[in-house]
């Protein structure tokens, strides 16, 4: 007699798995008492001389939107407003909180925070990213077309909440 699995279940649970998987929340318990949940940002495009990763934070009351660009030249910091194109032909544009460079193993970085209304939420998690704009220091406008992981900011909200 062998043990026998009924194939839904198994369907089911390797589906339940994935879903689990994917939620790689990271917390930081910060000195002022606040507490923040975060992912990893996730490569979604590049540009000629960088890539773009997307991720999403929380404090418990607000939700950020979080970029980090490596650089494979110098660095700049992002300014002004981040524009985001969906799949579903909306678009909006996100204030920058803060931008920071940075290094890290070698690579150069360009750290933004980019704060989220209850609105642009709940527009992020209707459709996937099909292009991102973003200024540089330089004033030049840089965009990104989704490529890959258009998704990420849909799969990180629903882990957060």
């Amino acid at each position: 007699m062998g043990i026998h699995i009924n194939p839904l279940i198994l369907i089911f649970t390797l589906v339940t798995l994935q879903g689990y998987s994917q939620c790689k929340v990271k917390t930081n318990y910060r000195s002022d008492g606040i507490i923040v949940r975060y992912q990893n940002a996730e490569m979604i495009g590049s540009g000629k001389n960088y890539q773009l990763g997307l991720s999403v934070m929380t404090n418990g009351k607000n939700y950020f939107l979080c970029t980090t660009i490596r650089y494979f030249s110098s660095p700049t910091k992002t300014i002004g407003t981040l524009k985001i194109a969906l799949k579903n032909n909306h678009s909006f544009e996100l204030k920058l909180y803060t931008c920071e460079l940075t290094k890290d193993r070698d690579e150069h970085l360009a750290l933004g925070v980019f704060y989220l209304t209850e609105s642009d939420v709940a527009q992020l998690k209707q459709a996937k990213i099909y292009m991102v704009i973003f200024k540089d220091t330089s004033n030049t406008s840089q965009i990104v077309s989704a490529s890959t992981n258009s998704d990420v900011i849909i799969r990180q909200i629903n882990c957060l909440q």
